[in-house]
This record gives structure tokens, sequence and C-alpha cells, in this order.
């Protein structure tokens, strides 16, 4: 949705929003993690998600978002 506010989304209706993610081609090997959050406009407080279909591919972060499944760089 872009710049559709949250408070203007549909309960029960799915958004979507895509992005590129450059690896810089000097970037160390190792497992890394892709983390996502969100916030509210106005003010840049932190909106807590909830994970609820008993996923295991995302998991909570201590900072209020939500870690994506690993990336492995070799």
């Amino acid at each position: 949705p872009g710049d559709h506010p949250t408070s203007q989304w549909a309960t029960g209706k799915l958004y979507r929003d895509e992005f590129t993610i450059t690896i810089p081609a000097d970037a160390p090997p190792g497992d890394y993690q892709i983390e996502l959050g969100w916030a509210f406009w106005d003010d840049g407080a932190r909106i807590s998600p909830t994970v609820t279909d008993g996923r295991t591919d995302v998991a909570l972060s201590e900072w209020e978002s939500l870690l994506l499944a690993k990336i492995i760089i070799r």
C-alpha cells in the first residue's frame, strides 16, 4: 500500500509492499535476518506486532519488530 496509512487498512484485507534489498558484494559470509517493524506516522512510536497463525519462519524481536526467515551469505 506504500503511502496508505495503517489507520485506513480494512480488517480482513491483505496489503503488500514490495522492496528490493541489495546485498553488498563484500558482505561477510554468515547468517542474517531481515527485521521488519512498524511505527506511527505522527510520533514514530513503535507498533508491537503479533504472530497468531503458528508460523515458525517469523519471530518477534526485542525491538517490537518481526524477524523474517534466515538469509545465508556464503
